[in-house]
């Protein structure tokens, strides 16, 4: 990984952007890899939330786990 590309990154996001992600900008979840002895497999079924944008926060969409 290039730290500095990645550092560089970082200080080019919009202001009101929390690069952890505090505000909903991103969230990640590892589901298989080297470091995971088995793929974690996820039922999400075919519903989607989407609660609509405000003057804090962005759209959010959530899905539904049903099944892991």
């Amino acid at each position: 990984m290039d730290l500095l590309a990645a550092d560089q990154k970082f200080k080019d996001l919009p202001e009101d952007v929390d690069p952890c992600g505090e505000f909903g900008e991103y969230h990640s979840f590892i589901y298989n890899g080297d470091i995971i002895s088995h793929p974690i497999r996820l039922d999400l079924g075919g519903e989607m939330f989407i609660l609509p944008a405000n003057p804090l926060f962005s759209e959010v969409g959530y899905r539904r786990v049903v099944k892991v």
